[in-house]
């Protein structure tokens, strides 16, 4: 199954195993470009760039369950970050042309696994986003920061350790252009705690009549990441995240 995860989305991500330099012409900016903070997204994924709430730490479940044909993707995990373009406006200075545009090309991810699975390299991501800003504006883009190739691999390293929950260091920063230079935001690091089970909470059988109501309806974005979901088990043994109740309440 792993092998399948790894064919279906290989083509959206560049994985090099060692640190390499940030490519000529890149100019690192802390004043242009801002990372905010990483949002959480409302209940049908859409996420309000002006909104106050934010997470500090993410929660990732690598557990077999995580890894069943039930679930519609792969593990991952998916950050919102909100970015924000500083720049005073051009266009009240008589230049006929807004010039302060901030076009953000790409996310460009280290993950640093400090160790986990034997990976002692830090591994070098690049995730293709597109977003126009004006001066003033924000915007929260959401990027995939684990994908499922190498949620794969760290699998292997939770499973069946229940207290063992280590963390993966996300260090996010943008690339994008202004005028005709492409520049680099300045760097954030974001925390992701790996475990296997703490999120996925089977309790019994979705014809049970337990699960009229859910206690934990989860992450609907993705129910492997950061919220309990309750999940039950139908007929044939499958696991159904999140719960649905299939009792006739006969």
């Amino acid at each position: 199954m792993r092998r399948l995860y790894r064919a279906r989305f290989g083509w959206f991500i560049a994985i090099v195993a060692t640190v390499l330099a940030t490519g000529l012409g890149c100019v690192e900016d802390r004043t242009s470009l801002t990372i905010l903070r990483n949002a959480v997204p409302s209940s049908d994924c859409t996420v309000d760039g002006a909104a106050a709430e934010f997470r500090s730490m993410g929660w990732l479940d690598l557990s077999e369950t995580a890894f069943s044909d039930t679930f519609a993707q792969a593990p991952q995990y998916i950050m919102y970050p909100v970015v924000q373009n500083n720049l005073v406006p051009t266009l009240d200075q008589g230049t006929g042309a807004e010039l302060n545009i901030v076009e953000i090309k790409e996310a460009r991810i280290d993950l640093d696994l400090g160790g986990i699975a034997g990976e002692e390299e830090v591994y070098k991501i690049k995730f293709p986003v597109f977003v126009t800003l004006l001066p003033g504006d924000i915007a929260a883009l959401p990027v995939v920061v684990i994908p499922p190739q190498i949620a794969s691999v760290l699998a292997g390293a939770v499973q069946g350790q229940v207290d063992y929950q280590p963390i993966v260091r996300v260090k996010l920063k943008f690339l994008y252009q202004l005028g005709a230079r492409d520049k680099e935001s300045h760097q954030i690091e974001f925390p992701v705690v790996l475990c296997d089970g703490c999120l996925l909470d089977i309790g019994g059988y979705c014809d049970s009549g337990l699960f009229t109501s859910l206690a934990h309806p989860g992450n609907a974005c993705n129910y492997v990441q950061d919220a309990q979901v309750d999940c039950c088990l139908d007929n044939a043994g499958g696991v159904i995240c999140p719960a649905v109740d299939t009792s006739t309440g006969d």
